[in-house]
């Protein structure tokens, strides 16, 4: 039996593929499918990972190598490989990070001793040659994890998150179609929605490699709200307010705001648009308990009068 399918969505990552893939082949659960969606990479991706598995010949007939019929990009590609999935639970892993030699096992033995749809581990955070570990979860029952969000830190990644597959395949929880910004964000918040429950595994499964230059470090910021996050984010809004519960309101008032902060990095134009932009959600930012109060006055003054954040701007130089 198929105890854990893992995913690796691969496009271009030649250079980053083969600690990824010694980290999965070298996992201490033995009963692990391998899933290796290729979008159409122009360099040697897949010939690295094949040449890694010469080394774990044990591995072999548990990978699975998909190829997309033409580039597709990251929520395509994941959809793909979960949709490939027989394990009892899947998990993701990006192509250039990777994860702790034990963390299936962790993982799917808290998961099953809890009898819960979800596990989520904690993290170690790599950036400019620093390690931080970042805990990842801090409410078990799976609605009041995302009801509180606005409270509390969840860093909502799916290579951190182990899903139960019959969860995912009875309630569709795949990527939103063309949505390659958030991917995580839309999967594991629905996710959460429908699970019965979920185990936090208190200590670090997965390194995450913080890196200049990808897709979620792009400074295309308006580019990037206008194709990606304004997109996931009417998605999620709209889902989330077919339930009918009022209590998701702050939440979704709480996403709103963080995710329309793309808008307030650069230039006056976007400043104009994040002032613009979901006006409602600044009537809870005295809520949003995991940003300073320092901060919550100061984006409280902006979204009530522009001229403070066009003096603000000002003062900065951008304008």
């Amino acid at each position: 039996m198929i105890k854990v399918s893992v995913v690796v969505a691969v496009y271009n990552v030649a250079q980053y593929i083969e600690r990824c893939a010694v980290s999965l082949f070298e996992q201490t659960l033995d009963e692990v499918e391998y899933i290796f969606v290729d979008d159409c990479s122009t360099d040697d991706s897949i010939a690295v990972v094949k040449n890694v598995l010469k080394r774990y010949p044990v591995r072999a007939k548990y990978v699975n190598f998909i190829s997309n019929n033409q580039n597709s990009k990251v929520a395509y590609t994941r959809a793909v490989g979960m949709k490939a999935a027989t394990g009892e639970y899947i998990i993701h892993c990006d192509p250039d990070d990777y994860h702790e030699r034990n963390a299936f096992e962790i993982m799917y033995n808290a998961a099953v001793e809890s009898k819960a749809d979800i596990a989520v581990g904690d993290y170690f955070s790599h950036r400019e040659g620093t390690e931080i570990v970042k805990n990842n979860l801090y409410n078990t029952i799976p609605s009041e994890c995302i009801k509180h969000i606005h409270e509390f830190y969840f860093f909502p990644s799916l290579w951190s998150a182990l899903l139960r597959r019959e969860l995912v395949e009875k309630h569709n929880l795949y990527p939103y179609p063309n949505i390659n910004t958030g991917e995580d964000l839309n999967v594991l918040l629905r996710a959460f929605h429908y699970a019965g429950s979920c185990v936090h595994i208190e200590k670090p499964v997965y390194h995450y490699i913080f890196r200049e230059g990808s897709l979620t470090q792009n400074n295309d910021y308006l580019s990037l709200w206008n194709n990606n996050i304004s997109k996931n984010l009417k998605l999620l809004i709209d889902f989330f307010e077919e339930t009918g519960d009022e209590e998701y309101r702050v939440m979704l008032n709480f996403l709103k705001f963080s995710k329309k902060m793309v808008l307030l990095s650069t230039k006056p134009a976007q400043a104009r648009m994040w002032y613009e932009v979901y006006p409602e959600c600044k009537k809870d930012i005295f809520k949003f308990k995991n940003m300073s109060i320092a901060r919550r006055v100061m984006y409280f003054a902006f979204a009530n009068s522009y001229p403070l954040l066009w003096l603000y701007y000002k003062a900065l130089g951008r304008i």
